[in-house]
């Protein structure tokens, strides 16, 4: 046999030693099969529906995608999660347990136990009794308190939490309400409890919140140049029913905006009324003098001083009066503005170049359209109070 006929058969026969040994770990090695393959990518599918759903779940186990988002606890997103509970019992229905791996059989079983014993618990309005002592959202910047802040997107993203939680409370009180016209609620001493946490958390000293402490840290992880950024223009304005957080413009009216701080500083705007309020219009406060909570003068509330004289009008018609929009009132000359100032709750163009703006707010604006007002009066008859006003950073 010649030397390349001996050479073809070697190969050859090694080529088929080759395939017959693939063949065999083929043939011979356990593949999943269909419904182990399917309950597979159903776990990786559920885990990011989980996440999402849950973006504060998301972020406690350090997963940052979701860190800006909030869960809703509306009565829609209750019946949408019902929905959600159906469609995985369905696919979980078409898988036949039998054929997973031992780890999985019980993994199976778990899972369709824990979304039956889910959905059951849908056919009552549990949305109308969710308020209790260990939790609702009266003590939602307890989460804040679990999360781990390294860097100053952290904080936005937390300030953004906080932003768009306010619909949950929202839909907390318009579910409880309900709940009340049909007959559910929680215990009294349940009650008694959250309220009592409520009210603690509204009469809270602004500099000791809970909800500003936890942003105190954020000067910790700033550079310099973001920690510089604006803080000293920062004011908290705290009424019953929460806080509004208002950035001031010094570069825009100086003199202005030095007189706002400087009645700040001094707590002269605590326990002041909101003695002009036009309802979805504007609020309206500042009288020092005669719109103190323990000493308001009716005939008089409105004409106040403050002891520090009048100041320039500092107008500036390419300031758009947005909702939001803060500037000092003055009487029909200009030149006349001292301590009082409004907010306005809808764009008001009329107001460009005919007020003195001192600064616009940043959160909290549907707060203040809870404040009280008449229906056939701007000038309101035990109207409510400022309890406190500090700027962030003395």
């Amino acid at each position: 046999m010649k030397f390349g006929q001996l050479l073809s058969v070697v190969i050859i026969a090694g080529l088929v030693g080759i395939a017959s040994n693939i063949g065999y770990t083929y043939l011979t090695t356990e593949r999943p099969n269909s419904d182990q393959l399917k309950f597979e990518e159903f776990l990786n599918k559920n885990w990011e529906d989980t996440l999402e759903k849950s973006p504060l779940f998301a972020s406690l186990l350090g997963d940052k995608r979701f860190d800006d988002k909030v869960s809703s606890n509306s009565v829609e997103d209750f019946f949408l999660n019902r929905d959600y509970e159906k469609y995985v019992l369905d696919i979980l229905n078409s898988i036949d347990p039998d054929n997973l791996s031992s780890d999985d059989q019980l993994n199976y079983r778990l899972l369709v136990l824990d979304y039956e014993t889910s959905l059951e618990g849908r056919e009552f309005p549990s949305y109308y009794m969710r308020l209790n002592q260990r939790g609702g959202v009266q003590d939602y910047y307890d989460m804040g308190n679990r999360l781990n802040f390294t860097t100053a997107e952290d904080y936005e993203n937390w300030f953004k939490r906080v932003q768009g939680y306010t619909q949950n409370v929202k839909n907390s009180l318009k579910n409880n309400m309900e709940g009340l016209e049909y007959g559910y609620t929680q215990p009294k001493l349940v009650t008694r409890g959250v309220t009592a946490q409520i009210k603690g958390l509204l009469e809270k000293d602004i500099e000791d919140h809970p909800y500003l402490t936890i942003f105190k840290g954020s000067f910790d992880v700033m550079s310099e140049a973001e920690a510089n950024d604006n803080p000293e223009n920062i004011a908290v304005l705290n009424i019953n029913c929460g806080n509004v957080i208002i950035e001031l413009y010094p570069d825009l009216s100086p003199n202005s905006v030095e007189r706002f701080k400087t009645l700040i500083k001094s707590k002269a705007y605590d326990d002041v009324a909101f003695h002009r309020v036009i309802k979805d219009k504007l609020v309206q406060a500042g009288d020092v003098e005669f719109g103190k909570r323990n000493n308001i003068d009716y005939g008089k509330i409105g004409t106040g001083k403050s002891g520090l004289g009048t100041i320039n009008s500092e107008v500036d018609k390419d300031f758009d009066y947005d909702a939001g929009s803060v500037a000092l009132a003055r009487s029909q000359k200009y030149d006349t503005e001292d301590s009082q100032f409004f907010i306005t709750l809808q764009d008001e163009p009329l107001y460009e170049g005919e007020y003195t703006p001192i600064g616009k707010v940043l959160y909290g604006l549907e707060t203040l359209r809870t404040i009280k007002y008449l229906d056939k009066s701007v000038y309101v008859l035990r109207p409510d109070f400022i309890n406190s006003l500090r700027m962030l950073v003395d």
